[in-house]
C-alpha cells in the first residue's frame, strides 16, 4: 500500500484523476480490465509481462513502449507500441507526445482495438488451459497457468 502522502503527491504531479485501488484480489482482475479502456504498459524491456497478456485475454488493448518484448506481443490493432524516443536503458525521458496520441487512438475505436486485443490472445495463447504464449520473444515460451483470469467472458 502506498502512503496518503505518496498518493496525495502523485495526483497533484499527474494532474489526473488517480483512482487508488490498494491491493485487489486476484479475482478481481478480469473485471477491472474489462471496465478499462486500455492498459499501459509502463515496463521498460519486458521479458514476457504476463499483465500485458491477461489484458489482451480480457479484450483490453494495450499501450506500450517499443521495449523489451512488447513490440512481439502487442501487434496490429492489439493496441499500440510507440516508439520510446530516447535512450530508455539510461531511463531518458520518453516519448510522451507519441503515447498520448496512440492513447487516443486506442480510446476513439474501442470495438476495433478490444476485438483485436482479444483475438491477438485467442491467436498465439491457449486461453482454456493458462497461456502457452507463442509469442516471438523466447522469454515468453512457458506455461503460465493463473486460473480463471484468463478465461474467456461468454
Amino acid at each position: 500500500e502506498l502512503s496518503t502522502d505518496l498518493q496525495e503527491k502523485w495526483t497533484d504531479y499527474s494532474r489526473a484523476p488517480i483512482t487508488w485501488m490498494g491491493v485487489i484480489d486476484r479475482a478481481e482482475v478480469p473485471e477491472l480490465h474489462r471496465s478499462a479502456h486500455l492498459y499501459f504498459s509502463g515496463e521498460l524491456h519486458p521479458a514476457c509481462p504476463n499483465a500485458v497478456i491477461e489484458a489482451l485475454a480480457c479484450g483490453l488493448p494495450v499501450a506500450a513502449f517499443d521495449t523489451g518484448s512488447l513490440p512481439q506481443i502487442v501487434t496490429r490493432d492489439s493496441g499500440r507500441v510507440v516508439p520510446y524516443g530516447a535512450d530508455s536503458w539510461n531511463l531518458e525521458f520518453p516519448d510522451i507526445p507519441a503515447m498520448a496520441k496512440a492513447v487516443v487512438e486506442i480510446y476513439e475505436d474501442q470495438t476495433r482495438f478490444r476485438k483485436a486485443a482479444r483475438q491477438r490472445a485467442e491467436d498465439k495463447a491457449d486461453c482454456d488451459l493458462g497461456v502457452q504464449f507463442q509469442g516471438e520473444s523466447p522469454a515468453c515460451r512457458y506455461s503460465y497457468r493463473p486460473g480463471p483470469i484468463l478465461t474467456p467472458a461468454r
